[in-house]
């Protein structure tokens, strides 16, 4: 091989290394060769080869989430590029720190009717906070360290295209250390012990609606709840110092379900198509913490809301008294001094002692659905509270079963990743794969449907290359379940939703990984058994393993039109 001169590529790997980028993940085509090429040069950024571009940025969205750094996908021009839409989409919408980079044609070929080009700036425009094109090696590598610098301190997606002749330019780059605390950072958000308590100012960046009239409502509140859409520490801890100070239940949204364990005594669990405490129709006060697109619309239309919250929201549903922007943790502190001394109302309390037992008592009453012996998704998410380590990582992917699982999981202190906004399908195995990456040490598990399944089996083969000894459980309802139930809602005849699979334990085998097939409660009564047996011998013989379930059709109780 020749002596080798030191290109863009070069430069651009060195670049994410400096700032703290582990893992790239992609698929490489013709316009990225030259990175690619640059990979088998260093050692200090793992390149994750996928089976779709998807997937690769699905995985670089949920690194991002669970680890709070830096991650990257990367894919080649045209539909390479197209490709990894889906997933960095819900790094966008669900504030991940990711970057894109992909290839784009030569130079002189910009703006022809050249293979593979198209106008991926204008493409990625509506789902990245910035999209650049870069169209020579100083262009490129400024364009990154800006890219690298708005990722981390706005907590988002960005994109940067760069011509493949750029790529294997020489260049002259000494790598910029980029050591940023964004705002969400959960090392530079006060801790109780900063905040003067009482302090006359509002720590917020801007105030949305009658301050003074939300305290007062807090105080004057008999039926408060704290809808917590946050998983930073300090946020979830000055959230339950308010909820304590107010007597408020307190009910995590689906995506910060691992951030308060279960046992919590003002927890109530989950507001979800599948489950409504009674005790929320009693609700006069929601206090949203972060964001919860999916449980606001559930809570009673006429229960005033206050949002405290990071970015812009304007929730719709409930009357909103007043939106605090700004550091979460620092504006709740505030409150806690607003409100010190008060006391909440001691029937509530009782109210809140009674939702937990009601909880355990739903549960119990949960027969499956269509008379056969298939296993409630219920069930399932039961036993995986039961069998499934204190610190396990457990991805849950779009469907009618998650709402059981937000329902029926007990948490201790697992980690629970799903999609708060994007809600894209197919996330499941992807983010699995990624926290087991990212985190060795501990279980990973995938919980799909078998839509969810079906758009993302690929990555079996992934994790099978790899080596990784992730958990793949399979809920399969027989077709796309939730959707059924929408249209039924609506009044509409459900077309369209079927979906039929075949055994996927010997599927699992014959790619090399662990399968069991588990189709009636006469078989998997001791479910919980199986699921450890499964997650045993995956770590024993270093490959995934794969239980395809039958769970029966639950209908959900509270599934709404358009919901």
């Amino acid at each position: 091989m020749a002596d080798h001169t030191y290109n863009t590529a070069d430069a651009i790997l060195a670049q994410l290394a400096a700032a703290g980028v582990k893992r790239v993940y992609g698929v490489v085509g013709d316009a990225v060769f030259p990175l690619a090429d640059a990979f088998t040069r260093q050692s200090s950024v793992q390149f994750v080869a996928t089976a779709h571009e998807g997937a690769a940025a699905f995985m670089a969205s949920y690194e991002a989430k669970l680890t709070s750094q830096l991650t990257a996908c990367l894919a080649t021009s045209g539909p390479g590029a197209a490709n990894l839409a889906i997933g960095l989409a819900d790094a966008y919408f669900d504030a991940a720190p990711v970057i894109a980079i992909t290839g784009q044609v030569d130079t002189g070929k910009i703006g022809t009717q050249a293979h593979q080009f198209f106008n991926q700036q204008g493409f990625f425009g509506s789902i990245c906070a910035s999209s650049t094109m870069a169209v020579s090696p100083s262009a490129a590598l400024a364009a990154l360290v800006i890219s690298i610098c708005r990722s981390i301190t706005q907590q988002t997606a960005t994109h940067l295209s760069v011509a493949k002749d750029v790529l294997s330019m020489p260049v002259a780059w000494t790598p910029l250390p980029i050591k940023l605390q964004s705002q969400y950072e959960q090392s530079v958000r006060p801790t109780p012990a900063d905040i003067d308590i009482g302090t006359p100012t509002l720590p917020c960046t801007v105030q949305i609606g009658d301050i003074e009239a939300a305290c007062s409502a807090m105080v004057s509140s008999r039926h408060p709840l704290i809808l917590l859409g946050t998983t930073a520490s300090p946020d979830v801890t000055a959230a339950l110092r308010l909820a304590e100070l107010l007597g408020a239940a307190v009910v995590p949204a689906q995506h910060t379900k691992g951030a308060v364990p279960s046992s919590h005594p003002l927890v109530i669990g989950s507001i979800s198509p599948a489950h409504i405490p009674d005790l929320v129709n009693q609700l006069d006060l929601v206090i949203l913490v972060g964001d919860a697109p999916y449980e606001l619309p559930l809570l009673p239309q006429e229960a005033r809301l206050v949002a405290v919250t990071e970015r812009t929201l304007l929730p719709p549903k409930l009357p909103l008294l007043a939106e605090l922007q700004g550091q979460t943790a620092a504006t709740l502190h505030w409150l806690c001094g607003k409100l010190a001394g008060h006391r909440g109302d001691p029937a509530w309390l009782q109210g809140i002692t009674a939702a937990k037992s009601d909880l355990v008592a739903h549960g119990g009453q949960m027969p499956p659905s269509e008379g056969n012996s298939a296993i409630h998704p219920y069930q399932l998410a039961l036993t995986l509270s039961e069998a499934l380590a204190p610190d396990a990582v457990v991805a849950i992917d779009i469907g009618a079963f998650s709402h059981w699982f937000n329902c029926a999981f007990k948490v201790r202190n697992q980690t629970i990743l799903t999609s708060e906004r994007w809600r894209g399908m197919g996330l499941g195995l992807p983010a699995a794969i990624a926290a087991k990456l990212a985190y060795p040490q501990r279980q990973a598990v995938a919980l799909v449907g078998d839509g969810a399944w079906l758009m993302s089996l690929g990555e079996l083969a992934t994790a099978i290359r790899l080596q990784l000894p992730i958990l793949i459980i399979i809920a399969d309802n027989g077709g796309y379940d939730l959707e059924t139930q929408k249209m039924l809602a609506e009044g509409l005849t459900p077309f369209g939703t079927e979906l039929q699979l075949q055994d996927m334990a010997p599927l699992a085998a014959s790619w090399g990984a662990i399968g069991y097939q588990i189709a009636s409660d006469e078989n998997g009564h001791n479910l919980q058994g199986i699921v450890r047996r499964a997650l045993q011998e995956a770590e024993e013989r270093r490959r995934p393993a794969l239980l395809h379930i039958r769970c029966s059709g639950a209908p959900l109780p509270h599934i709404m039109k358009n919901g």
